[in-house]
């Protein structure tokens, strides 16, 4: 016999989950925007903050701060391993590429976000002789299967899905990390335009200018319905063989996770506040 009391508790059940959910969101979030971004609550506020942003399409901004932190230490493998730390926590905190906190881009072009998780110092690393990290070295480290990381099977690469931009100037390339520099651990969101935007800019170009060859060619004018169904057509086949050329060659809208000097931010047209 079907049980509506059965029903009932069960909704009952899921209905105050979801409320204990929604408050211990409130409380963490709240102790992040009131405790001044350090530690725990900023990481867990940060994180939850940018799920909300992303479910409500960034009507709900990401309440995150960007944390100092001072690396003191001469060991070059050490430096190494806590800037990949700092950008693996970056990466979660964002959503691992996973999520669009920022909504979708309603301009033709996809556009670039910035957020910068962590500002980074190391008073004591002297880079003199063999000490000098060079990029490669980090790119070496995220590679390595010996390097773990905490709830992963692959590689830091791998878990970075490939989205991994060391930008520095090219006397930076043998010399990364010096003493007197400040780096930024950055999170990149790259918006991508909303499709039917996408698609409608595309369409209309291509067949304006299909409409137009077909009258140049003599079958009539552009506005002629052979010429409009000939313009139409090539539009939507080049906007959709567009996407299938980005889709083969790896071109998508990849967020990255990012290390620069931390004043440099060239790359980012908006940052989140």
């Amino acid at each position: 016999m079907h049980s509506k009391k059965g029903e009932l508790a069960t909704k009952s059940v899921a209905e105050i989950a979801l409320i204990l959910f929604g408050a211990f969101a409130v409380v963490f979030v709240g102790a992040s925007i009131f405790g001044g971004g350090s530690g725990f609550f900023e990481g867990f506020g940060c994180k939850v903050s940018v799920y909300f942003s992303d479910q409500t399409h960034g009507l709900m901004p990401p309440i995150c701060y960007t944390q100092d932190r001072v690396i003191e230490t001469t060991d070059k493998d050490k430096i190494i391993s806590e800037v990949v730390e700092n950008m693996r926590s970056c990466w979660n905190q964002w959503g691992e590429g996973d999520l669009d906190p920022d909504g979708e881009n309603w301009w033709v072009n996809n556009e670039f976000k910035c957020f910068k998780c962590a500002r980074l110092k190391f008073p004591e690393y002297k880079n003199v002789g063999d000490d000098k990290i060079s990029i490669s070295e980090f790119e070496d480290y995220l590679e390595d299967t010996n390097n773990k990381v905490k709830g992963y099977k692959g590689t830091f690469l791998n878990y970075f899905d490939n989205r991994v931009m060391f930008s520095f100037p090219g006397e930076y390339a043998n010399d990364m990390i010096r003493s007197d520099e400040e780096y930024a651990v950055t999170f990149v969101e790259n918006i991508k335009s909303n499709d039917l935007i996408r698609y409608s800019s595309r369409i209309t170009t291509v067949a304006t200018s299909a409409a137009v060859y077909c009258a140049v060619s003599g079958v009539g004018t552009p506005a002629t319905p052979a010429c409009a169904a000939i313009g139409g057509v090539a539009g939507l086949v080049f906007a959709m063989g567009e996407d299938v050329i980005d889709w083969i060659s790896g071109v998508d809208d990849k967020d990255i996770i990012r290390v620069s000097r931390f004043d440099d931010i060239k790359l980012c047209k908006g940052v989140f506040s």
